[in-house]
């Protein structure tokens, strides 16, 4: 059982599928135990040798907002429990449900719970950690009262259910779970693993293009290292996942050139998100400035509520917006508001829906800087704005 934590795009939830599905193809192979190549989790090593990561058990990927969203929707306080989700929501229907608690029951089951910071209500994360104790008693470890340290038979060190938590570094998301958990660390990516990582990149985005005749995808690889050797700036962010695969795009659509600043990377990571639609004859009646504006306005909406906006919502700011914008008697404001929906979710897709009629941004990082650009755009509120939210974590990278 561990906390694990990482700064925004680190890889908490890539880490989180990846060792959802190692376990899953674990388990249909019908191996004990699950094992991987070293270099899948050390880069720098040579060592082509597998390396064991335990007892295979059944991987259960909790999305924690999804979690709280659900408890939002039970009558019944039984319900709201850590059990009682995944029991409804997790599991497809009753014969899965059964298996499932079978596997939690006799001690083989894997809870990846993921994004406690994607939780901007602090009510909410002390119910996500009341459950997480709650789980740990029930199905996991057994608490020393007088310690409040988990116990385990070290002779049966395979044996129980496992529990492992993300979230991010800053903003203190994870004080008021139990001390005992262990803390763990997301390393930023080194020189080897940025290799791997912008070489795999490259022959992806080679195999989908049927007009590209440049260098292979090492050479490709080896001249945005060397770039990157000349910006330090941009280097160190490069170190992280998300980022990564920003820059790598940045640097296929500029031809070699790096943005230096966070800021000018977000920006031109947005560019290259909108290029394909602003590249089109028609642009569904709005011009790219519009297009912003209503990003930003989203952005900034989600900032401050919860993480998401509702279809109603988003339809309704668009129309607020676009009317303060364009001149009386333009075109329909309502049908730009739904042509607005579908340039960013299916043409950009820098908005991604979950459930029914709800969006969120595609990285928690472009809804910040987003909304840093709305606050920004008026020198008058900014100073205001920053006071109101600068105790709310939540406004922390």
């Amino acid at each position: 059982n561990m906390v694990i934590l990482g700064h925004p795009g680190s890889g908490k939830t890539t880490m989180s599928r990846w060792l959802a599905l190692k376990m899953a193809q674990s388990l249909i192979g019908d191996e004990a135990r699950l094992t991987v190549r070293k270099q899948e989790i050390d880069p720098d090593s040579d060592d082509k040798a597998a390396v064991d990561m335990g007892t295979c058990r059944l991987p259960i990927l909790v999305r924690i907002w999804e979690y709280i969203e659900y408890r939002k929707t039970c009558r019944l306080e039984r319900e709201k429990s850590l059990l009682g989700y995944l029991m409804k929501s997790e599991a497809n229907n009753d014969q899965e449900a059964e298996v499932m608690k079978e596997y939690l029951n006799t001690g083989k089951a894997l809870i990846i719970m993921d994004g406690l910071d994607e939780v901007p209500s602090l009510d909410d994360r002390d119910q996500v950690v009341k459950e997480v104790h709650r789980f740990l008693e029930e199905f996991g470890l057994e608490s020393d009262e007088s310690t409040e340290q988990y116990s385990q038979d070290d002779d049966n060190i395979d044996s129980g259910n496992r529990l492992i938590l993300t979230s991010r570094i800053s903003g203190n998301y994870t004080s008021r779970l139990n001390a005992a958990l262990p803390r763990l660390t997301i390393e930023k990516m080194g020189t080897q693993a940025l290799r791997q990582f912008f070489k795999a990149w490259m022959q992806a985005v080679m195999e989908r293009s049927e007009e590209y005749q440049g260098p292979d995808a090492e050479e490709r690889t080896e001249q945005l290292l060397a770039a990157l050797q000349q910006k330090r700036t941009a280097l160190d962010m490069a170190k992280t996942p998300q980022l990564a695969g920003v820059i790598a795009a940045v640097h296929w659509k500029r031809e070699g050139q790096l943005p230096s600043t966070r800021v000018e990377l977000y920006e031109a990571a947005i560019e290259n998100l909108t290029e394909s639609w602003k590249a089109r004859p028609s642009k569904e009646g709005l011009d790219e400035d519009e297009v912003r504006t209503l990003l930003q306005s989203a952005a900034e909406v989600m900032q401050s509520t919860n993480g998401t906006i509702s279809t109603r919502s988003l339809e309704a700011l668009t129309t607020t917006v676009l009317g303060s914008l364009r001149a009386q008697g333009s075109s329909p404001l309502k049908k730009a508001s739904k042509c607005f929906l579908k340039i960013v979710q299916k043409d950009v897709g820098i908005l991604v829906q979950f459930g029914e009629n709800d969006y969120r941004m595609l990285h928690r990082s472009f809804q910040e800087y987003l909304a840093g650009c709305k606050f920004a755009e008026n020198v008058d509120t900014l100073a205001p704005a920053v006071l109101r939210h600068i105790d709310d974590p939540t406004w922390r990278e």
